[in-house]
């Protein structure tokens, strides 16, 4: 058939379901001709890829300029650099201040982000993002991220790529913050952060289990199990630990390996069948999962992970990337008290 005879709608129904990748297929169309600039134009934004500060503020004057039915961006991935110590009087870094303005611009449409940066994040999410339903943080999250974020009514998928501290009652933190959420997943877990009560949050997850206590601590650290509380949504959980490093004092040693063992203990005995605890293989300029030598690999695995779910693709919830500790008479967690 001439395109020229085609209807309008059909034609724009066909660009739709090519632009799936970032920006680059909706670019080469409206290079096509003029007809096809107009019918690919609100396109043109619907996938971004943002690599740079400098790329994030021309797409965010540009898109601020343009009307709300030609910036319809629904999936968004970000990656950026601080900006040197520039800050504003809030103290809040320019960097910060930038993307928040082209979330609060893209918010009505976007339905998946994936944000990277190595500024801290105050919150989740620090503005209302209604239609969003897969999100993705790699970057400083502190206690306050979460007790301060606010709600995403919509919210299915949500990765934790890095975090610095969790706060106490974390799984009712979650539940606050995406009470539909049927995914999760915590990557970077290990015992030198402040895990809040990381532990028997997860333990609750899995009937008749719960966590032991932990005979290095003094005294020995008590939770109330009834304050965990998922949402009832919640089908998978991931739990992935950061990758082992050599520590030469055996106190620590012991810290850190209570932890771990932990994990693999409750993922072992879980039998709800939606925890999965698994554990990560260092990069090759760090020892562990966050560290700012390894950021550039990290990214690189988010955005492919990213490009996969535009795909329909598994991303980070690839079921071949999840080893369950199989339940056998041997207890690996013991080996390592």
């Amino acid at each position: 058939m001439n395109m020229d005879h085609c209807p309008v709608e059909i034609v724009a129904h066909i660009f739709s379901l090519a632009c799936t990748d970032d920006d680059s297929t909706s670019r080469s169309l409206s290079l096509v001709s003029r007809g096809f600039r107009a019918v690919s134009e609100p396109l043109q934004f619907r996938c971004l890829a943002i690599s740079s500060y400098d790329k994030l503020k021309g797409i965010t004057q540009h898109l601020s300029a343009k009307p709300p039915h030609l910036r319809q961006v629904k999936h968004l991935f970000i990656d950026v650099h601080p900006q040197g110590n520039s800050r504003r009087g809030s103290g809040v870094s320019s960097t910060v201040a930038l993307v928040v303005e082209l979330l609060n611009i893209v918010a009505p449409d976007l339905q998946s982000c994936t944000l990277c940066t190595q500024e801290h994040w105050s919150a989740l999410l620090p503005l209302h993002l209604p239609a969003l339903t897969e999100l993705t943080l790699y970057t400083h999250l502190s206690a306050q991220s979460f007790t301060q974020s606010l709600q995403a009514p919509k919210l299915k998928f949500l990765h934790i790529a890095c975090y610095s501290s969790f706060p106490s009652k974390l799984a009712d933190c979650f539940t606050r913050i995406a009470p539909d959420l049927t995914h999760l997943r915590i990557s970077g877990v290990s015992q030198d952060r402040d895990n809040g009560d990381l532990l028997e949050a997860v333990a609750s997850l899995s009937p008749g289990s719960e966590a032991e206590p932990d005979v290095h601590s003094d005294p020995p650290a008590t939770h109330n199990m009834s304050a965990c509380a998922f949402p009832a949504s919640l089908r998978t959980l991931v739990v992935a630990q950061a990758a082992t490093r050599a520590i030469r004092f055996d106190s620590v040693y012991c810290l850190y390996t209570y932890l771990a063992s932990q994990l693999e203990r409750l993922g072992a005995e879980d039998t709800s069948g939606r925890l999965h605890v698994l554990k990560l293989a260092p990069y090759k300029r760090a020892t562990m999962y966050w560290d700012f030598l390894a950021y550039d690999e990290q990214v690189l695995e988010l955005r492919e992970q990213w490009r996969s779910r535009l795909e329909g693709g598994c991303g980070c919830w690839n079921p071949k990337q999840v080893r369950v500790i199989p339940l056998t008479s041997r207890k690996p967690w013991l080996e390592v008290m």
